[in-house]
């Protein structure tokens, strides 16, 4: 029996709503690194019409990401030291 087909309602059957969302997040991010130029930005909005969600699930996606990013470099001073080699104008970064 498969578990993921899509049932009349639109949902994933033993997914729900997220679990489709979070699919549809990661094919749109696949889709885009795999259509997009290297160094051509995108807004927010270019990313949720790729993802096939709205602007503010890519904004959260966006803060948790970058929460979780911020945590990780208290702990690891090699990490920040690394990011700040890619990033040299993020104040964030700035190695003291």
């Amino acid at each position: 029996m498969n578990l993921h087909t899509k049932s009349s309602f639109g949902m994933a059957h033993g997914k729900g709503a997220s679990g489709e969302r979070s699919e549809r997040v990661n094919l749109g991010l696949a889709l885009l690194q795999r259509q997009c130029k290297p160094g051509v930005p995108l807004t927010i909005d270019d990313i949720a019409a790729w993802c096939d969600v709205g602007h503010s699930a890519i904004q959260h996606i966006e803060q948790t990401a970058l929460r979780k990013l911020r945590k990780r470099m208290i702990g690891d001073p090699g990490l920040r030291e690394a990011l700040a080699h890619f990033m040299p104008n993020n104040p964030m970064l700035k190695l003291s």
